[in-house]
């Protein structure tokens, strides 16, 4: 017989959506409790899995039969749920970013230390095809040891425009900023590929009117191997742009987006395309299996008593190279890590 997992999903909102999407192609889980504040958003969410819905998150939270929670709040609303969830004894699958600060990250992991929960963050990228093939070419040596790696995303969110309902993005308090609400998932991939960071330096500005965070930043991470990464982000440009990639050793890879394929060269070989053979899954799809493929590898997790690949000191980590960013530019000078 199957086991199945079953599952309270808080928070209904953007990515809340996005995960339900998921856990409707995983057979061995099941959304039997949603929670959200806004009681249409519940009860619309609900129906689509036949689940109970709850504004109180607290309540759902009561339950025995849940296994794990998946929390798909923003992010300073993270700490507080993921708190409340291990000490219910339920096993938290968290959005990325894991907070906003050290001190509530540090809290979290405590607490699901103390419950003796499984704590992952939503790090969906480490399960793009694509970026996993890179992490082998670093691992096999067709790439090697990194020696350069690059990020560069120009855009402007919906958020960044007048009339937006999403006014946490853009409020420091709330998000994080930029760097932490979204480099996160870049920072996350360097330190995936190359190890611990040794330094940060950064430049950043605010241009739009009427937000808190920063909307264009430039970084520079430096990492114990030597390595170092080059991060230029913005959200207010008028064009989009997505260029990520590394310099190994032994050779390079890039990708481009709309991300639909990933160019490798090695020492003295011809440029290789890699696209993964995914016959069932149209290309444009593929950001839709990261987000499927992360929630499987927890699920299993849960179910098969496994240790999650990505954990909250992941998540503690990217958190504070960011804010490393933040530092340093106020301050004009590099920063050294731990902060």
């Amino acid at each position: 017989m199957v086991k199945i997992c079953k599952v309270g999903l808080i928070g209904c909102g953007g990515m809340g959506r996005v995960h339900l999407s998921a856990y409707k192609k995983i057979p061995n889980a099941k959304v039997v409790a949603v929670a959200d504040i806004d009681k249409k958003r519940a009860s619309e969410l609900a129906r689509q899995v036949d689940a109970e819905w709850y504004e109180d998150y607290t309540m759902m939270l009561k339950r025995v039969d849940i296994d794990m929670v998946d929390v798909c709040l923003p992010v300073y609303l993270h700490s507080k749920a993921v708190i409340d969830a291990a000490e219910a004894g339920k096993h938290i699958l968290c959005e990325k970013p894991i907070s906003t600060n050290l001190k509530d990250a540090d809290e979290m992991i405590n607490a699901t230390r103390r419950a003796g929960v499984k704590f992952m963050i939503a790090f969906m990228y480490r399960f793009d095809p694509f970026f996993i093939k890179i992490k082998q070419c670093v691992e096999d040596g067709t790439v090697g040891t990194p020696i350069l790696m690059w990020l560069t995303n120009l855009w402007r969110p919906s958020f960044m425009e007048p009339g937006s309902t999403q006014t946490w993005f853009t409020d420091k308090m709330k998000s994080g900023g930029m760097l932490v609400e979204h480099t996160c998932h870049w920072i996350d991939q360097f330190r995936w590929w190359s190890g611990e960071a040794e330094s940060v330096f950064a430049h950043i500005k605010t241009v739009e009117e009427g937000v808190t965070v920063e909307d264009n930043a430039s970084v520079i991470i430096k990492f114990r191997n030597g390595a170092f990464a080059t991060i230029t982000q913005s959200w207010y440009s008028y064009l989009s742009w997505h260029d990520v990639g590394i310099v190994g050793k032994n050779g390079s890879a890039e990708m481009l987006g709309p991300y639909d394929v990933l160019k490798i060269r090695s020492k003295g070989k011809s440029v290789e395309e890699f696209k993964p053979i995914l016959p069932s899954l149209p290309m444009e799809d593929i950001s839709t299996l990261r987000y499927q493929r992360e929630i499987e590898h927890f699920v299993e997790c849960v179910l098969e008593d496994k240790t999650p690949v990505v954990s909250g000191i992941d998540g503690r980590a990217a958190l504070e190279i960011a804010l490393a960013a933040y530092r340093s530019s106020q301050e004009g000078k590099p920063i050294t890590l731990p902060l």
